[in-house]
């Protein structure tokens, strides 16, 4: 989660975390917003699985 996409490379925390497998996400926004956004979306989710 950040605030700006300047302020860290994706390859750091995105790309290279990720090259021996799985997926990474780049979320670009403010936290307030974002981190509600996400659980409501993992809880969406599992739901459906259910």
């Amino acid at each position: 989660f950040d605030m700006q996409r300047h302020y860290r490379p994706a390859v750091n925390v995105v790309q290279r975390p990720t090259r021996a497998g799985g997926t990474g996400y780049l979320l670009t926004g403010h936290h307030e917003l974002m981190i509600p956004l996400l659980v409501w979306g993992v809880l969406e989710v599992e739901g459906r699985r259910s």
